[in-house]
């Protein structure tokens, strides 16, 4: 009898210290010459690359943030002059323009007060 194969584990998330330090390993590895290097120039290249995109995705996501602020922020306008048209439109108004909800019509052109049609 075989054992069921478990599930590979997730990497961990690298912490913003070691994410920082990495960075930095990096930097000084750019920084050396390439006759240096020896074996590690591909795999530089590939870990270069790597970087230039999370830098990429990191506008992105502030661009996106950024795109998100504006959104609620003009959500928020819209909500607020929403609201201040309602006031002002209830200030303007005389005291006979109010509806009650027993003056309602129905569709079928009865009032909300008034009972029900009863089937014999």
């Amino acid at each position: 009898m075989t054992k069921p194969k478990t599930p590979p584990k997730r990497p961990k998330r690298l912490s913003a210290r070691q994410l920082k330090e990495d960075i930095e390993f990096l930097l000084a590895l750019k920084a050396m010459p390439p006759e240096k290097l020896g074996t590690l120039a591909p795999i530089l290249e590939e870990a270069t690359a790597s970087y230039e995109k999370m830098l990429a995705l990191e506008k992105e996501a502030a661009r996106a943030e950024e795109a998100l602020a504006a959104a609620k922020k003009k959500l928020h306008e819209s909500h607020i002059a929403m609201a201040e048209a309602r006031i002002a439109d209830i200030l303007n108004s005389g005291p006979d323009d109010y509806l009650d909800d027993d003056e309602l019509e129905r569709r079928d052109g009865t009032q909300a007060g008034s009972r029900p049609p009863t089937l014999h």
